[in-house]
C-alpha cells in the first residue's frame, strides 16, 4: 500500500470522506489562513530590513556629496535616506497590503479583473507619488537645504505619528470573531 492511499484512508476515518475535509480546508483552515496573513504579516522589523537598501542607497549618495566637498547635500539626502527608510516605507508597505486586501476577490469578467489590477496599480503610484510629492515640494517651498530635510522629516514624523494611532484605534475595532471592523468606523 502506498503512502497516498494511507492518507486517504486516514482522512476518512477523521473527518469522514475526502469531500468533508475538502469543505473543511475551504471554509474554515482558508479563513483561518486568511486572517492570520492579514493581521501582523508585515511587520514594522520585516519592513525594515525589506527597505534597507534603500537607507543604503541614500548614504551611498550621501558618502558621495561629501567626499566632494558639498557636506549641506549629505545632510540633506542622509537624513532624507533615513525619513524615508524609518518612517514612509513602513507606512508604504502598510498602504499595499491595505489596498490588496481590499482588491483581494476575483472579479466577474477578465475586463473587470483587468481593470481591478489596474486601478490597484494607480492606487500603488499614488502613495509612491505622495511620498515623491513631499520630497519635491519639500524642495520647492525652502531653499536652503537645512530647512527642506526638516520640513519633510517633520511632515512624515506628523503622517507617522496619524498611522500610528490609525492602527492602534483600528486595530480595537475588530469583533471576537476577527472580522474587520474598520469600514464601519470610517462611517460613524
Amino acid at each position: 500500500m502506498c503512502d497516498r492511499q494511507i492518507v486517504k484512508e486516514c482522512v476518512c476515518i477523521w473527518f469522514g470522506s475526502e469531500e468533508a475535509f475538502e469543505e473543511l480546508i475551504r471554509s474554515e483552515v482558508l479563513d483561518a489562513l486568511s486572517a492570520g496573513l492579514q493581521n501582523g504579516v508585515f511587520t514594522r522589523s520585516w519592513s525594515l530590513c525589506v527597505c534597507s537598501p534603500l537607507l543604503w542607497a541614500f548614504w551611498d549618495l550621501s558618502a558621495s556629496f561629501a567626499a566632494h566637498g558639498l557636506l549641506e547635500d549629505a545632510f540633506e539626502f542622509g537624513i532624507a535616506g533615513l525619513v524615508l527608510w524609518f518612517l514612509c516605507a513602513p507606512m508604504y508597505i502598510d498602504y499595499g497590503t491595505w489596498i490588496i486586501r481590499r482588491y483581494c476577490h476575483l472579479a466577474s469578467t477578465t475586463f473587470w479583473e483587468c481593470l481591478k489590477n489596474f486601478e490597484v496599480l494607480l492606487l500603488a503610484l499614488l502613495g509612491f507619488s505622495f511620498i515623491a510629492g513631499t520630497f519635491v515640494l519639500c524642495r520647492l517651498i525652502w531653499s536652503e537645504q537645512r530647512y527642506r530635510v526638516v520640513l519633510f522629516g517633520g511632515a512624515w514624523c506628523l503622517l507617522a505619528l496619524c498611522h500610528f494611532v490609525y492602527r492602534r484605534f483600528s486595530s480595537s475595532l475588530n469583533d471576537p470573531s476577527g472580522r474587520d471592523l474598520t469600514h464601519c468606523a470610517l462611517r460613524i
